[in-house]
């Protein structure tokens, strides 16, 4: 059995809120953290000494000082073939979205597509260590994420008694370039959906970097079902159903 790490971020809400009509949740599994680490930390080291001491990679800071970092960031990612990465994209506009028909409260329903994010994208042959960005626990909800997905069950079509995820904890993005590169390439898939939508202006910084990944993964749109498998593997989930997601 493979023991794998897996990073997760999230980005905006699953609540009405006009202005963002896009919730997205984004994975990425890795084996070794060594060398992409050390990567990751050599740019950042650049970012803070150029940009600033407290520079931390955040798609919604993305501007034309620092775009070159971002690109940079996203060219990482692909040095790295044995990377996997996807986003899982909900469109609260559909009318077959529906949240509260299975969960009581919006951050129920967050870990249950955590959840459902995770089932779908950890092998039979893997057990993952979650490490995912941390949010406050509402006070009227008496569930933890930690605790909700260590108790995670396997696919009945997985046919191993080994539990999915062996630990689960929550830490604040600037403890975590992990976390961060996450919330980067997370980022970009939604910034293409909400330029679809027309629900933003364009940004001629984050276009630059969106282009980047759009060349990297030979594609002209990130706001729909995307399955690149060459390494690294990079994948967008639009979830449209309307049944029950267990």
């Amino acid at each position: 059995m493979k023991r794998i790490w897996v990073f997760m971020d999230e980005t905006g809400v699953l609540a009405n809120a006009p202005d963002q009509p896009f919730f997205g949740l984004g994975m990425m599994k890795i084996g070794q953290t060594a060398t992409l680490y050390g990567e990751l930390t050599k740019l950042m080291s650049r970012a803070k000494s150029k940009i600033s001491p407290k520079f931390e990679f955040k798609f919604n800071r993305i501007n034309d000082a620092n775009q070159g970092f971002y690109i940079r960031m996203v060219d990482l990612f692909f040095d790295f073939p044995e990377l996997y990465f996807k986003a899982f994209i909900v469109d609260k506009h559909n009318p077959r979205f529906y949240f509260a028909r299975y969960f009581p409260g919006t951050w129920e329903a967050q870990i249950g597509y955590s959840k459902l994010l995770l089932r779908n994208t950890i092998k039979a042959d893997e057990q993952a260590a979650v490490v995912a960005d941390y949010l406050d626990r509402p006070k009227a909800s008496t569930l933890y994420f930690e605790t909700e997905i260590a108790k995670l069950t396997r696919p009945k079509s997985q046919k191993t008694a080994a539990p999915l995820v062996f630990n689960a904890c929550m830490l604040e993005s600037n403890a975590s370039l992990f976390i961060q590169m996450v919330d980067v390439l997370l980022g970009l898939v939604v910034y293409d959906c909400k330029l679809q939508r027309g629900v933003i202006p364009s940004n001629k910084a984050k276009l630059s970097v969106t282009a980047v990944l759009k060349r990297h993964l030979g594609a002209t749109n990130l706001c729909g079902t995307l399955d690149v498998t060459k390494p690294p593997y990079f994948g967008v989930w639009l979830f449209e159903r309307d049944d029950s997601p267990f």
